[in-house]
């Protein structure tokens, strides 16, 4: 009795990570300039480019990428908060934890980006440094060379409601 015990939580213990990666809902793609719902809010991807900071002090260079995106107001009217606070997880005012935007390059190393208005409240963008944190500064010589057109833009919906993707992910020109 006590080997069957045994074997049914063995069995039950192999199979929870594969029940639970079924059960995570897949990213959806969309194309740059395309509409993507999100919470309260409609937006489009509309522009990358970057550029290398110089190097100053000893730093080394860094590649920071910008992503533009333009925020459709008549759709997102219902929006109770400001669309960078929504897409920097400070919803309810704390501090930035996990924003919802990173740019994946193909190797899989993650680069966190932060949203800043541009213009009105229709043009916003999301800065990222390519460097990894926690391998230090000189780890931005790495990325150096790559170009946008390499990365993938990852946006974590932090609000999902019905019909809406739960991770939806751009491919950048």
């Amino acid at each position: 009795m006590h080997t069957r015990v045994a074997r049914l939580f063995l069995v039950l213990a192999l199979a929870a990570p594969l029940v639970a990666t079924g059960c995570q809902p897949a990213d959806t793609e969309y194309e740059m300039d395309e509409w993507i719902e999100m919470g309260p809010f409609v937006f489009s991807i509309h522009r990358a480019s970057g550029r290398l900071n110089p190097a100053s002090g000893g730093r080394p260079r860094i590649r920071t990428v910008s992503v533009g995106l333009r925020v459709d107001l008549e759709r997102s009217a219902s929006a109770k908060i400001k669309f960078d606070d929504f897409l920097n997880d400070m919803a309810d005012g704390g501090m930035v934890v996990f924003p919802a935007a990173k740019l994946l390059d193909p190797e899989g190393n993650e680069f966190d980006g932060l949203v800043h208005r541009v213009s009105g409240r229709t043009r916003w963008k999301i800065d990222f440094d390519l460097l990894i944190l926690r391998r230090g500064m000189g780890s931005a010589e790495d990325f150096l060379e790559l170009r946008t057109s390499d990365l993938r833009l990852r946006i974590r919906n932090l609000d999902r409601r019905k019909g809406q993707p739960a991770v939806a992910v751009v491919q950048l020109r």
